[in-house]
């Protein structure tokens, strides 16, 4: 499998996005691209019941664009029905998810290990053998993302982050 090169000339500029081990849904912001719409909508609870629920929430198949600003190359994410919010600046993406899917979340920060390795503080793609490594951003755990090119979804190697089969409850 080959993973693009970074395009230098790329006009979008970027977020992140931010692992939240508190939800169950997948939240993806103005960064992410919509690759599949096919109607569906849920309601969303926050995390105060007194907020009340939200509803009809789009969820869409949608995409966004990892750049290892190391090696230069560039990794589209894919993700499945997850709910679309296209007022936040940023994505919110569950652990859990992610390792349902068959990635290794390694979300322990360096600066908590004893003997900091290139593993920690970074999410493993197997079938890619690539590392999207993370960074604190206060005390959360997050990775520069931005919105793909269309280029990019064209050209790029895809990882799908979300199971194939996901039932929140």
């Amino acid at each position: 499998m080959q993973i693009c090169e970074a395009n230098s000339g790329t006009r979008q500029s970027h977020g992140f996005s931010e692992l939240d081990s508190h939800a169950n849904m997948v939240c993806l912001g103005r960064q992410a691209i919509v690759i599949n719409d096919d109607g569906k909508t849920c309601g969303v609870t926050p995390y105060d019941p007194s907020l009340g629920t939200k509803y009809n929430i789009p969820l869409r198949d949608m995409a966004i664009a990892y750049g290892d600003e190391v090696k230069g190359e560039v990794i589209i994410l894919v993700f499945f029905d997850a709910l679309h919010m296209p007022a936040m600046d940023y994505n919110l993406i569950p652990p859990f998810i992610l390792r349902e899917a068959g990635l290794q979340v390694h979300d322990r920060p360096k600066i908590h290990s004893d003997t900091p390795s290139n593993e920690d503080h970074t999410i493993f793609i197997p079938v890619l053998e690539q590392r999207i490594i993370m960074q604190l951003r206060g005390t959360f755990s997050v990775f520069k993302t931005r919105q793909p090119s269309p280029s990019e979804i064209i050209e790029c190697e895809k990882v799908i982050c979300t199971p194939g089969t996901w039932n929140p409850h």
